[in-house]
């Protein structure tokens, strides 16, 4: 059935979606959640570095992937992306590859025309197989972070092979019963479990945190929570307490402790983005 994240994402749908009379709306949500996710999970430390640092990762990625300098695809100084479609295409090959999607399943999700649109983008040779563009994708991707699909996806084999289980770095335990050393699908399965599982894991936390104070604390009367969106939480508050989603967003940084694949634990912060200050869910940015 229909829930809130199956809401197309045009202005059409979510401007009929409105707060309620003297109240504003706002939105806080994890940044590149399930990326750290998997780069914390998987020690690639390429990939810890790209994720966490101050710079636009998907054009860092970009730059990685397609030989592009840095300064050509984003302007820091501004904070505007200048080349949009070369941005959009790392997005796209770094959502994939982070969950072992096969050059069959990337040509099906991103679509014939759209992996067309890339090959004359990256100017590949226009004989090229659409199927082998896709191919060509993941490969930047997996040179680029080499542990995430060479270790982390075989410790994943390991763990569920010898314990028939993964344990997340919350300590929820999910009970395997697939192959994935022999099935693909088994082991795509197991290796989007453990940063899905992460990401909900922290912005659970961070609901029942907010949740609390909304009953209980400091934000009794003055906010109210109207929904759960994948990795940001929808809120109301009222128009006279304009303190409120900077007490939301800041509750919603979380501390998680993390063990990569090699053993390292580090200490893992997703920060939490904000939009706040407008009528209708549209209108937040």
């Amino acid at each position: 059935g229909l829930q809130i994240q199956n809401i197309p994402r045009g202005k059409e749908v979510k401007s009929t979606l409105r707060a309620d009379a003297g109240f504003l709306l706002g939105e806080s949500d994890l940044e590149q959640a399930e990326s750290r996710d998997t780069a914390h999970i998987s020690g690639d430390t390429a990939l810890i570095s790209a994720v966490s640092g101050t710079r636009d990762f998907h054009c860092v990625n970009a730059s990685a992937f397609f030989g592009v300098s840095y300064e050509q695809i984003y302007d820091d100084t501004t904070s505007k992306t200048k080349d949009k479609k070369l941005r959009d295409l790392a997005k796209r090959v770094n959502h994939g590859a982070n969950y072992n999607m096969g050059p069959g399943v990337m040509l099906d999700t991103m679509g014939p025309k759209y992996v067309g649109e890339a090959k004359r983008l990256l100017r590949l040779a226009p004989k090229l197989p659409l199927r082998d563009v896709c191919k060509y994708l993941l490969g930047v991707y997996e040179k680029t972070y080499p542990r995430v699909k060479k270790d982390w996806n075989g410790s994943i084999i390991k763990s569920i092979t010898v314990g028939g289980m993964l344990v997340s770095p919350l300590g929820w335990t999910r009970k395997f019963f697939g192959k994935p050393n022999e099935n693909k699908q088994h082991l795509n399965a197991a290796v989007a479990h453990g940063p899905q599982n992460l990401s909900v894991g922290i912005i659970n936390r961070c609901f029942f945190r907010i949740w609390k104070d909304q009953i209980y604390g400091d934000l009794r009367g003055k906010f109210r929570i109207k929904a759960q969106i994948h990795d940001s939480i929808l809120f109301q508050y009222r128009d006279t307490s304009p303190d409120v989603p900077g007490i939301v967003q800041a509750r919603m940084r979380q501390e998680i402790s993390v063990t990569d694949t090699f053993g390292i634990t580090r200490s893992m912060v997703i920060p939490p983005d904000l939009a706040a200050g407008k009528m209708r869910w549209s209108e937040l940015k």
